[in-house]
């Protein structure tokens, strides 16, 4: 992502935050308390800071 914002121009991202900041919230805005199901075929991931479907929890990193 840093890779594709670093290319952006400052009228670029003005665009895209006030895109972002206008779009409706979700009826519900509780967090989840569970990770969502992963469809047919996908594996998991290890992002870092999204909790572990696994364990449910956010595991530290090495």
């Amino acid at each position: 992502m840093k890779d594709v914002v670093s290319r952006l121009s400052l009228d670029d991202i003005n665009a895209v935050a006030s895109w972002v900041a206008a779009q409706p919230l979700p009826a519900n805005t509780d967090p989840a308390t569970a990770m969502p199901a992963l469809a047919q075929g996908a594996a998991a991931i290890n992002c870092g800071s999204a909790p572990l479907p696994d364990a449910g929890l956010a595991r530290a990193r090495p």
